[in-house]
């Protein structure tokens, strides 16, 4: 689904906004939080302000990734501070230094046809570290995805479903496809079914999983019901974290059930949409919803470690506005 009329109508005046703990009350997009600044990287006194980082959380040791999603404009699109910076994202995660890449979808723009390719390779497909993928709704702009499943060939799971399972640093991940109206998502298909079953045969401390279309967002699009039965699943057994993107901007959930409700028997997630391509604005404050950083391309990085893990997420030039750790459930 594109927000193309907002971007053309608005995204020329995004304002960054980071805000804390939500509050759960409607607000206008621009108007979050206490202070706006402008969208650059330039630090200033507004801008410390409304960004300061805890103190350092404790240390965890583990396997480094990165995570984002909605990345790479079409070839020959031009570079602006507001859009189609993929080449600046991809040149941040190599700095970080990851182990893998988890990629939230929406990778190549606008149709994720073959002959697009050619951006999202030139970028983050010379990162250099095996990259995870899930397909978003703008891949299935192709018919089936297929140049997607093309591009990233056996990375992308096996038959061209869109789903799949790997282990990494001890922990059970799973890429799924939440184009739901496409491949199915519903309690008793296919890749329902596979989840429970992969779940139950693969028992780990820690386990998270990604998909693009976010079942919880403040963002523009807002939160879809669509991957509620993985989310059921993945609460079932005692998932710990879950990514998306879809919505272009950065924001992080306490643990929610899948209905909806803040609980600790919830799985923990996060929005991860700044990988290059536009800024959306934040539309009203989900409950749960603990930071939202708008107008600030970057990208999350993630240790995965024996028993717990900790985020930050990181700009492309260089600022950390949010950071913590967790213990897995």
């Amino acid at each position: 689904m594109r927000a193309s009329a907002w971007v053309a109508g608005g995204v020329a005046a995004l304002a960054l906004v980071a805000c804390g703990a939500g509050t759960g009350s409607t607000r206008a997009a621009g108007a979050v939080g206490s202070t706006a600044v402008r969208a650059s990287e330039a630090p200033s006194t507004a801008a410390a302000a409304t960004t300061a980082v805890p103190s350092r959380p404790a240390p965890v040791g583990g396997v480094r990734v990165v995570a984002v999603g909605d990345i790479a404009c079409e070839p020959g699109a031009a570079a602006t501070p507001l859009t189609c910076q993929q080449s600046a994202t991809a040149t941040l995660a190599r700095r970080l230094k990851p182990a893998a890449a988890l990629l939230l979808g929406d990778l190549q723009y606008e149709t994720g046809a073959a002959s697009e390719w050619a951006s999202f390779g030139a970028s983050w497909g010379k990162l250099g570290v095996p990259l995870y993928p899930a397909p978003g709704n703008h891949e299935y702009a192709t018919i089936g995805a297929g140049a997607y499943y093309d591009y990233f060939g056996a990375r992308a799971g096996p038959a061209r479903r869109g789903w799949y399972a790997f282990n990494l640093g001890g922990w059970r991940l799973y890429s799924l496809n939440a184009n739901c109206a496409t491949v199915g998502c519903s309690a008793g298909s296919a890749q329902e079914r596979w989840l429970r079953s992969d779940l139950a045969a693969h028992p780990r401390a820690c386990v998270g999983a990604y998909w693009h279309q976010a079942r919880f967002s403040s963002g523009l699009h807002g939160d879809d019901d669509g991957p509620a039965p993985l989310w059921a699943a993945l609460q079932s057994a005692h998932a710990d974290l879950v990514l998306e993107g879809h919505d272009h901007d950065y924001e992080r959930f306490d643990r929610r059930l899948a209905g909806g409700a803040v609980n600790t028997r919830g799985v923990a997630s996060f929005v991860v949409g700044t990988g290059g391509k536009t800024f959306y604005p934040v539309i009203r404050r989900e409950p749960g919803s603990r930071k939202v950083v708008v107008g600030r391309f970057g990208v999350l990085s993630l240790t995965l470690g024996k028993g717990a893990w900790a985020w930050k997420y990181v700009t492309v030039g260089g600022q950390t506005l949010d950071r913590g750790t967790q213990r897995c459930s």
